[in-house]
């Protein structure tokens, strides 16, 4: 069995595990997240028993990839984090502002102090922006 991984475009990691030829599946793909998820070819996540079934070397591998996923997201993170705090700094708050835009309006309002979360529901905020 030969098991490798390939870094795609979007930050997320292939696993290729090839069996040996007497196997009656030859080759299986999964993709590793920024989370640490595990997926199918068909997307649907893994669980650890699913993942036993492939054996101890490869599911120390898909651990082993599942943790470089997470500690490199939270790397990014941290680093985005500063690159934001330089930038509000000295006054540029457009990175901020874009990223804050792909955040879902539940998110946004529970990052915000308890007692301002009715501020936005739309009911109140029709009444105070007519």
């Amino acid at each position: 069995m030969k098991v490798t991984r390939n870094e795609r475009q979007d930050g997320l990691l292939d696993i290729n595990i090839e069996f040996d030829l007497d196997e009656p599946q030859r080759s299986t793909f999964l993709t590793v997240d920024n989370k640490g998820q595990v997926f199918d070819e068909t997307g649907t996540q893994l669980s650890v028993k699913e993942i036993d079934r492939f054996g101890e070397e490869v599911e120390r591998f898909i651990r082993e990839c599942a943790e470089l996923q997470e500690l490199r997201a939270q790397a990014l993170r941290n680093a985005v984090i500063e690159d934001l705090k330089a930038s509000i700094a000295q006054g540029d708050e457009t990175t901020l502002e874009e990223i804050l835009t792909f955040v879902p309006h539940q998110n946004l309002v529970g990052a915000l102090p308890e007692e301002r979360w009715n501020d936005f529901s739309l009911a109140k905020f029709n009444q105070t922006h007519k």
